[in-house]
Parts: C-alpha cells; structure tokens; sequence
C-alpha cells in the first residue's frame, strides 16, 4: 500500500503524527537527495524544529 502525505495544506505536528502513527513503512520518493535534503531542512523550519523541547521532537 502506498500512502502520500500532501504537506501543502499546513499540517500540524500532532497531525503528522497522526498520520505516520496510521501509515505502514513509508517510502520517501525525490529526484535527488538533494531534494530530499530541501524537503526536510523546509519542514524543520515550518514547525520550528530548534525551538522545540525534547519531549515534543519524539513520539511520547
């Protein structure tokens, strides 16, 4: 089963959580590691990864 996670809307952490708590083994698909790189460094900076505490960067 494939699942694609569509970020554009602005989800929450707690949604993204959500979904990876519903979703099997995820496949992360880009044209270049590059890419990939972008797409995290993008998110990190959208929910403010540095100013989060340790407790809210893991899963419980």
């Amino acid at each position: 089963m494939q699942l694609i996670m569509n970020d554009r809307n602005q989800p929450t952490i707690e949604q993204v959580r959500q979904f990876l708590r519903g979703s099997e083994a995820l496949e992360f698909r880009a044209l270049s590691v590059g890419e990939k790189y972008d797409w995290i460094e993008e998110v990190m900076i959208r929910f403010s990864y540095h100013r989060l505490k340790r407790a809210e960067k893991g899963d419980d």
